[in-house]
C-alpha cells in the first residue's frame, strides 16, 4: 500500500493500519531522523515504537517490522518531505 504524507504542523505525517508483519520502504528528500509511533486500538493514544533510530535516519529506509498483536495502527512523522512510502504486508 502507498502511504501519503501530509504537512501537519512542523512535520510530514503518514498513517496506516497493518494486519500482519510488514515491510516499510521510505524515500525522503534528504537524510534525517523520522519517528515511528504505534497503537493497538483505534481510539487509543500513539506510543513511540521501540526500534533503532538508525532505521529511519537515512534518505532511503527499508526495514521489516513485526508485532505480536494485530491490527496495529502506525504513524510516521518526518521533519522533511517524504517522496514515497510503500508498506508491504507479509
Amino acid at each position: 500500500m502507498n502511504v501519503e504524507f501530509t504537512k501537519t504542523g512542523e512535520v510530514y505525517r503518514g498513517e496506516f493500519t497493518v494486519t500482519s508483519d510488514f515491510n516499510i520502504h521510505i524515500e525522503k528528500e534528504m537524510a534525517g531522523d523520522c519517528y515511528l509511533y504505534v497503537k493497538g486500538v483505534a481510539d487509543g493514544e500513539y506510543a513511540s515504537a521501540i526500534i533503532p533510530v538508525a532505521y529511519l535516519r537515512n534518505q532511503v529506509c527499508d526495514f521489516d517490522l513485526s508485532a505480536l498483536v494485530y491490527p496495529k495502527h502506525v504513524r510516521i512523522d518526518c521533519p522533511m518531505p517524504v517522496k514515497s512510502c510503500v508498506v508491504t504486508l507479509k
